[in-house]
């Protein structure tokens, strides 16, 4: 039986799923219910009983108006991601790439090699786009798409590196899809900032065609030559790091450094600059221009790119810290902690906290070079720059909460094409777990009810007092999600801050037995005296 919050939520997600027989919407919605009470869970007990079971099956292996599609399903999350989108001011759309093990079962048909084209590992990568508001709080998948790579030798790798063919057909023409597929265009009064590592810096991507309130923001891995200026038409010399480098401090932040092997927690002061450029396109070989007029392309005079370089690069500690209060450079956080070694039966651990990313190597100096197309003209605006692309972790944290909560890795399937059936329905899962850990932080104050069936939160509160205490009044969201997490593990202690999403998910998959009990002893919800046992 699912929950009144619990059917309006998935009724929103899948609301723009086009199928060809209602009664398999209905079965989708019935099967999301069930991956989010046990996200972990087998097939089998997933579902508690035989129907069920073969209900998913049958939308992940099924053909015709049986099956479901991963591209389908994908839209429809899309379509309800742009809802919540459109009430924000500014969206970032965090994009990020993952590999999909499937090495461990030899009789699932498709995949390619992992990682590199080579080795012994084989399974596909997902590329996923995730909407992020400014505060943090997850908003869904704009989209995802696969793609697998082919066998290659050492050889075959080089030469198929060197080989110059458009962009459409190279790997990295995966960060363009993730723009051009995501339907940011139907959101034009939201400013769409896509944040990416630094895998990402190729000129294509800086120059891709876009809606003027879709911007760009990436970390920078080339230090690229700048355009020549009008007064100097034999070209500039001069690099893009080391102009920004030479300009004056702007300000001083404070970011947090996590542990490593080596390498204690620290705070980081760093100093930050920034600074317009003009970044050339890079020159065209005449093998290149060939293989452009090949594939149909028009070879015309390059256009430069105008963009912002915003540098943040640690300094000694003894300078003073000049953060504006509204301009936060880095994750909420109480402090920085040890990264966790918790496996999914180990619960009683903190989470990794949230973190952006770090320096390399131990005791390597904190450096940032962001990559931007949104205007940055005073320190603040640094300093929103940097505090953006410190939200670019949640992307890696939802994918680890797709394999390691939704074990997405460990499920039989028969084919990669069924697989990637089941991850498009995991993508909601994971995206509403990962909601419920941040919006619990964001407005710790609101009702439970906004993510809690009634018949939920008055089996949480009976399972926290031990049957003591009559469920009356909701509690508040943060407090209903500490339980949940107290019930998967989480101590609570003073140090430990606020709960991360693995023991969310453990202790969500304990609530919904209890709240599964508390239906079944209270159907008609009208008994006040339950819990007193």
């Amino acid at each position: 039986m699912v929950g009144a919050v619990e059917a309006a939520w998935i009724s929103e997600e899948l609301a723009g799923l086009r199928v060809k027989d209602k009664r398999q919407l209905r079965r989708v919605g019935q099967v999301l219910a069930a991956m989010f009470e046990q996200p972990g869970a087998s097939v089998r007990r997933m579902f508690g009983e035989q129907a069920g079971a073969k209900g998913l099956y049958r939308l992940v292996e099924g053909e015709g108006n049986k099956g479901i599609s991963a591209a389908e399903v994908t839209y429809a999350q899309q379509q309800a991601t742009l809802q919540r989108c459109a009430g924000e001011e500014l969206v970032l759309c965090v994009q990020d790439t993952t590999d999909v093990n499937i090495s461990q079962f030899t009789s699932m048909t498709g995949g390619g090699p992992l990682p590199r084209g080579k080795g012994t590992r084989r399974g596909f990568f997902a590329q996923t786009v995730l909407a992020v508001n400014a505060a943090g709080v997850p908003l869904g998948v704009l989209g995802q798409h696969y793609f697998e790579r082919a066998a290659v030798s050492d050889e075959e790798g080089q030469a198929e590196e060197h080989m110059p063919k458009p962009i459409e057909q190279k790997e990295s023409y995966k960060w363009l899809r993730g723009v051009l597929e995501s339907g940011v265009e139907q959101v034009s009064g939201t400013t769409m900032l896509f944040v990416s590592d630094q895998e990402s810096d190729i000129f294509e991507y800086l120059a891709l065609p876009r809606p003027a309130h879709v911007q760009l923001l990436l970390r920078s891995q080339h230090n690229r030559r700048l355009a020549a200026s009008t007064s100097d038409q034999a070209g500039s010399k001069e690099k893009l790091w080391d102009v920004v480098q030479a300009e004056p401090v702007a300000g001083v932040i404070d970011v947090p450094v996590q542990s490593k092997t080596n390498q204690v927690a620290r705070i980081a002061r760093c100093a930050v600059r920034y600074k317009q450029v003009t970044l050339p396109a890079p020159y065209q070989t005449l093998a290149a221009q060939r293989a452009l007029a090949q594939a149909g392309k028009v070879v015309g005079e390059p256009v430069p790119v105008t963009a912002w370089l915003v540098i943040v690069s640690e300094v000694p500690a003894q300078a003073p810290a000049q953060v504006p209060a509204q301009v936060p450079a880095q994750p909420k956080q109480k402090k920085a902690k040890a990264p966790a070694t918790a496996k999914p039966d180990q619960p009683d651990q903190p989470d990794q906290p949230d973190q952006p990313d770090q320096p390399d190597q131990p005791d390597q100096p904190l450096v940032w070079r962001l990559l931007t197309t949104l205007p940055v003209t005073s320190f603040a605006d640094a300093c929103d720059i940097a505090g953006y692309y410190a939200r670019r972790w949640l992307v890696e944290r939802f994918h680890y909460v797709l394999k390691s909560g939704c074990n997405i890795e460990a499920r039989r399937l028969g084919s990669v094409e069924n697989l990637q059936r089941f991850l498009s329905l995991a993508n909601i899962v994971a995206w509403r777990l990962l909601w419920l850990t941040h919006v619990a932080r964001e407005t710790p104050d609101a009702p439970c009810t906004v993510a809690l069936s009634t018949s939920e939160w008055k089996a949480l509160v009976t399972a926290i007092h031990q049957g003591k205490q009559a469920p009356v009044h909701p509690p508040s969201l943060r407090q209903a999600v500490r339980w949940i997490a107290q019930l998967g593990g989480f101590l609570g202690r003073r140090s430990d801050g606020e709960p991360g999403v693995t023991v969310l998910w453990h202790g969500w998959q304990k609530l919904a037995n209890y709240a599964q009990m508390y239906r079944i002893l209270a159907p008609n919800d009208d008994n006040p005296n339950f819990g007193y046992i």
